[in-house]
């Protein structure tokens, strides 16, 4: 494949050096560029095939996936909304848009996009639902972060980041000092042997700092 790339690479540069305004050249180098993981070297092409007036779901959605991994979160959003001109209900696109909002800190933008791929998806992956709760855990609503944390959960159970950033959240939402610790103690029980290093040392911590506190407040008489 790699080889293909490259072999259509170099025909298309030769024609573009003797017919500079082939679309269809530009747009074969486009792609052989993003195959290649050229983002760089991708984004020029394709902008200039927005130039010619080519623009369509497909040129716009690799250009905010280009643009992403160049880190230009702005430009990727607005190329992605383009898509969306074309293409309204694409779930891929609007869980995209999702995760850059939540970048830029845009969170209900955010929410409203990955509510919405969550509903054009048939199958809903647990990507999304731990996307939606680290997006409600920014806006400082706990509840709703567990709820979806929880869906992530039911989806992949093997979903170490939602396990942890559940317990995160249970940490701050609960009043009950045992309800808190339950929860790393849940994460650390499945993730002990292959976890990873430091969000396991985190949850070791806090467990460790819950039982202090726990035992400080049976020393006081007190029961929370």
């Amino acid at each position: 494949m790699e080889g293909n790339l490259s072999r259509a690479e170099r025909l298309s540069k030769q024609e573009l050096e003797a017919n500079p305004n082939q679309v269809t050249l530009d747009a074969i180098l486009a792609q052989a560029y993003y195959y290649q993981k050229e983002y760089d070297l991708a984004v020029p092409q394709f902008e200039k095939l927005i130039g010619f007036g080519e623009g369509s779901e497909f040129i716009h959605s690799k250009l905010g996936t280009s643009y992403f991994n160049l880190d230009e979160y702005e430009k990727a959003i607005d190329h992605f909304n383009a898509a969306l001109d074309f293409e309204d209900k694409n779930p891929t696109t609007h869980y995209n848009l999702g995760k850059l909002y939540a970048l830029t800190g845009e969170y209900e933008n955010a929410e409203g996009h990955l509510l919405q791929s969550i509903l054009l998806k048939a199958v809903t992956l647990d990507g999304e639902f731990t996307s939606l709760g680290l997006t409600y855990k920014q806006m400082g609503k706990p509840k709703e972060a567990l709820l979806y944390f929880n869906k992530a959960l039911k989806e992949n159970p093997e979903n170490q980041r939602a396990m942890f950033e559940r317990a995160v959240v249970a940490d701050s939402y609960y009043e009950d000092l045992q309800t808190r610790m339950n929860y790393y103690l849940a994460y650390l029980e499945k993730f002990e042997e292959v976890g990873n290093p430091d969000l396991l040392l985190l949850a070791e911590r806090r467990v460790k700092d819950i039982r202090v506190e726990i035992h400080m407040n049976a020393s006081d008489g007190r029961t929370d």
